[in-house]
């Protein structure tokens, strides 16, 4: 399976140290690890976090050709504050080198040799205008036969205007219950609930899949027009960064490899509570989840 992931690569700085993050990296990440062919498209600085940053990349197995290196930007950097139960409150510094990812129309047909299975973004990396439109270049020219949009809400970096178009550029998006919520009132200017918003959302933009994290209780999950629930996973949580892309690593590799959208779902719920149960985003997997997840993604 052939995985591109668009956008942000950068450091957490979390209480204990610093972390590669950044919600496309960590996916990307996950995804590799699970047995995916993955290239990350971003930009780091000419600095040692970035030189780390790349390490780190190819660390995890992932194809780093088109991550390119920003003589004028620094890479980015983001402070992240822990609150009760792991929440986490997010600072993300602007004017970084996530912001300057540049796609020409040589390197979307050099991604798109071969052919792409899925293509994967956020909206984060949507702040750039340069990003706008290099992420608009891969989707036209490579055409992938599916894409993935991780709404992953932060501070105020977004606009209605980005939503929209990624949801009509989309067939599988994945967002928390919170975002669902906001969602809800910005697109149908009315509270929903999750099902109502799922088949709504699914409808208006004819996207086949939804997934729709919650947390401790687990995730519901709309897939060609059948909703379904998914209990959580009780673990003793560290922090919850990067919980929600490992359950979307998880929920493609899966679903894209056969398995059906159900077993899917409990697939990445299972990972998204281990990653949360560890510190950082992307911590090693045990034996037992090593197992799990060669038993998912074949």
């Amino acid at each position: 399976m052939k995985i591109v992931s668009f956008g942000e690569v950068l450091w957490d700085h979390i209480s204990d140290g610093w972390y590669i993050g950044g919600a496309p990296f960590n996916l990307a990440a996950h995804c590799a690890r699970m047995g995916g062919s993955v290239t990350l498209v971003s930009s780091v600085g000419d600095d040692k976090l970035g030189k780390k940053a790349l390490s780190a990349a190819r660390e995890c197995g992932i194809e780093t050709g088109f991550i390119r290196v920003n003589r004028r930007l620094p890479t980015g950097t983001v402070e992240i504050t822990l609150g009760v139960g792991g929440s986490h409150d997010f600072n993300i510094h602007d004017n970084v080198a996530w912001d300057d990812i540049t796609v020409s129309p040589e390197d979307a047909h050099l991604l798109g040799a071969g052919g792409i299975d899925v293509l994967c973004f956020g909206t984060l990396a949507q702040r750039s205008s340069i990003n706008r439109s290099g992420l608009k270049s891969i989707l036209d020219i490579t055409a992938p036969r599916a894409v993935f949009y991780d709404v992953n809400l932060r501070q105020h970096y977004y606009e209605a205007e980005w939503i929209e178009w990624s949801l009509r550029a989309c067939t599988i998006m994945k967002c928390n219950d919170e975002e669902a919520a906001f969602l809800a009132r910005l697109l149908f200017r009315r509270e929903m609930e999750e099902e109502e918003f799922a088949r709504s959302t699914a409808r208006r933009y004819n996207i086949i899949s939804i997934c729709i994290t919650r947390g401790v209780r687990g995730a519901a999950v709309l897939h060609d027009g059948s909703f379904m629930e998914v209990p959580g996973v009780a673990v003793e949580v560290a922090d919850t960064v990067g919980a929600g892309d490992a359950f979307s690593a998880a929920f493609l590799r899966s679903f894209l490899t056969g398995h059906d959208a159900g077993a899917a779902a409990r697939f990445a719920v299972r990972i998204g509570a281990f990653v949360a149960s560890r510190s950082g985003a992307v911590p090693e997997y045990t034996g037992e989840i090593t197992a799990i997840v060669k038993s998912m993604t074949c």
